[in-house]
């Protein structure tokens, strides 16, 4: 779209676009995609924190690091169940010439709060393998479950209680510096560290699988079997990263570039494509909620074995009952399919109908 194609728009349209609002067709892209992928992520994490509550072969539970996967995935419903349909009904406000700020407003926090959460969790499951690498004999006494779910709380209350100050606070400009290194620097920095730390112990652990493949001791193969397992998990973390860091690119760009316009008072967001960019970041944070159930589905393979054994044991569950269902109710008669309480309840409906018969002779 050139210029000429743009001034010759509306000019109310084009106030929008100078008050950093965007246009009715951009609004209305931003509300579908916002609407679709946050129905995804709420579909596909509740199937994850399902699965791991269902637990079919009692794998997930006695792992602490279950607790951190189960962490970020609420964190990502947290975001397709509340700060998606909050944002897709601000832009379809704006679509209908209706500015709500309110509803900006909590999208806008809300997306704060998971994003740094999903940030910090994500750090901390790093820093967690790293010690099941490096500390493979003392991991399962150095890391507990009751550990875990503290650091998950903390991380939690940390960030709500940061975003809650960060709203209510005058400070901004010391607030934003904060916030700034809080989502890019520290964890960009640690995730450098640690896994350039965990590369290294790879490296020493793949010199001695010659000797470990040699060695015909039961105890040798499940040591094996465990660092490879646990290789397949560090590099699905590794996509989770990359994943999250692509979908949080586009908000922390926008969001620098409009500290920077306030501050110097530029007319870099004025322009449409700032304005397109701005609107699509917040539905482009809830790409990586979408993708990482697909990725532990991918890579690691107890998370499939689960999810086959929970799809066959609902989904039959679900035929026999309607199965059930269907029979008692075609046939007005109780088979040896139906439940007792099916049974007691057509008994007594029975009798109430033979009663108010006799009554009416």
């Amino acid at each position: 779209m050139n210029e000429s194609d743009f001034e010759s728009h509306d000019p109310h349209d084009h106030e929008l676009i100078l008050e950093g609002n965007p246009t009715a067709t951009v609004a209305l892209l931003a509300g579908i995609c916002s609407s679709l992928f946050g129905l995804v992520a709420f579909s596909t994490n509740s199937v994850l924190l399902f699965i791991l509550y269902k637990d079919p072969y009692k794998y997930f539970r006695a792992r602490a690091t279950t607790f951190f996967v189960a962490s970020l995935s609420l964190s990502d419903f947290f975001g397709g169940a509340f700060v998606q349909p909050l944002y897709s009904a601000y832009m379809f406000c704006l679509t209908a010439g209706v500015e709500e700020q309110t509803l900006y407003k909590m999208s806008l926090i809300s997306s704060h709060v998971s994003t740094k959460i999903s940030i910090l969790t994500v750090v901390a499951l790093s820093v967690d393998r790293y010690l099941a690498i490096k500390l493979s004999l003392k991991y399962k006494a150095l890391i507990t479950v009751r550990k875990v779910i503290a650091c998950n709380v903390f991380i939690w209350l940390f960030c709500g209680i940061f975003e809650a100050s960060h709203s209510t606070s005058g400070s901004e400009e010391t607030f934003h510096v904060v916030d700034l290194h809080l989502q890019t620097t520290i964890p960009l920095t640690t995730l450098c560290a640690v896994y350039m730390a965990t590369y290294i112990e790879f490296r020493r652990y793949s010199r001695n699988v010659v000797f470990v493949r040699a060695n015909s001791g039961g105890r040798s193969r499940v040591f094996l079997r465990n660092i490879i397992l646990e290789k397949k998990i560090v590099l699905t973390v590794v996509l989770i990263i990359v994943v999250l860091f692509i979908s949080l690119l586009p908000y922390l760009i926008v969001n620098n570039l409009e500290e920077q316009c306030h501050e110097e008072h530029s007319s870099v967001c004025s322009e449409l494509g700032f304005v397109i960019t701005k609107a699509l970041s917040v539905p482009m944070l809830c790409v990586s909620c979408a993708v990482n159930p697909f990725l532990y589905a991918w890579r690691i393979p107890q998370y499939r074995q689960a999810l086959r054994l929970v799809s066959r044991t609902t989904c039959s569950r679900f035929r026999r009952q309607s199965r059930t269902v269907s029979t008692v109710v075609s046939n007005g008669v109780p088979t040896a399919l139906a439940s007792g309480s099916l049974i007691e309840q057509n008994i007594l409906v029975g009798s109430h109908t033979q009663q108010k018969q006799a009554a009416g002779l």
